[in-house]
């Protein structure tokens, strides 16, 4: 872990020193406001048993020096769940160092509803960097973040793509087929996964008062998550810009979990139980394809 936090931010203080080597180019500050859709969410190839499709706003701000803020609210549309979900906030610096190599540095803080049953409703933010380099014929990227749960993750990125552009530059049409491989550790599992056991046996148990309880994940370590298969498709008129992308998740590496719980009942005794927690979902690792649609407009 101590290796994987020195890297990273080295790899954070080199996104920022090339801001030094960057070439300067003649841009304008500008606002975006943006509406999309997202079926269900996906996270590391994995999903809740239940659809958590979102509805976001989203309005930032975009510095020409290349420092930008935004801030995004999620809406949950549900006929048994319909609530705002999730309020984001992230700041961040996206670099150019020249005509191959450029990337991000980002943090970005998250807000979610008590009851959200989103995969990454444990996560209270990240802080992440990425380096890209375009070689014409395919565009390869790193990405490497920390995130913030009941523990701290390390999450990494591989990714490759190609960029098809038909059309002139205000009015054109893009798809950028892409594959990720996406690596993480495994703290956010636990922590989401011991959340739902509480919840779960305190609704199905009404003889029960309180419990208290620790989740871990039988394998511990970076782990090799999903393969990610996308097609982002883009048109763009003028200041607008529609969006399409679909999704193909290959989830890898099922994560079991072993819950140790120390059960308070209404007559006060205690009953002490080590259980197999690993969700169904987890014993039963499919491939996922997901949607996401949305339109966007600078001023």
């Amino acid at each position: 872990m101590k290796k994987l936090t020195i890297s990273l931010s080295i790899f954070i203080i080199v996104c920022f020193q090339a801001k030094s080597q960057t070439k300067i180019e003649e841009k304008e500050s500008y606002f975006k406001a943006d509406l999309n859709y997202l079926n269900d969410l996906v996270y590391l190839g994995r999903k809740d048993s239940i659809a958590v499709p979102y509805l976001t706003a989203t309005l930032g701000y975009y510095h020409k020096s290349g420092f930008y803020v935004l801030g995004a609210l999620s809406y949950l549309p549900s006929s048994t769940q319909s609530k705002i979900d999730l309020i984001t906030v992230d700041a961040g610096y996206d670099y150019t160092i020249n005509d191959v190599f450029s990337g991000s540095v980002y943090g970005e803080k998250y807000f979610y509803n008590k009851s959200s049953n989103s995969i990454k409703s444990d996560i209270s933010g990240v802080i992440d960097g990425s380096l890209n380099a375009d070689l014409s014929a395919i565009q390869l990227g790193v990405d490497a973040g920390i995130s913030f749960a009941s523990k701290t993750d390390f999450t990494t990125t591989l990714s490759a793509s190609h960029l098809f552009s038909f059309g002139e530059e205000k009015q054109g049409f893009s798809l950028n087929p892409s594959i990720n491989v996406n690596f993480s550790t495994l703290n956010f599992y636990e922590g989401l996964t011991n959340k739902k056991f509480g919840k779960k046996h305190l609704i199905n148990n009404p003889n029960y008062l309180s419990i208290s309880s620790t989740t871990v994940a039988n394998k511990q370590g970076f782990t090799l998550m999903d393969f990610e298969f996308s097609v982002p498709m883009e048109y763009k008129f003028d200041k607008f810009v529609f969006y399409l992308t679909p999704y193909y998740a290959i989830p890898k590496n099922p994560i079991t979990t072993t819950t140790d719980a120390t059960i308070t009942l209404r007559n006060g005794s205690t009953i002490k139980q080590q259980v197999d927690s690993t969700p169904w979902s987890e014993k039963n690792l499919t491939s996922l394809f997901y949607l996401e649609v949305g339109l966007n407009i600078s001023f």
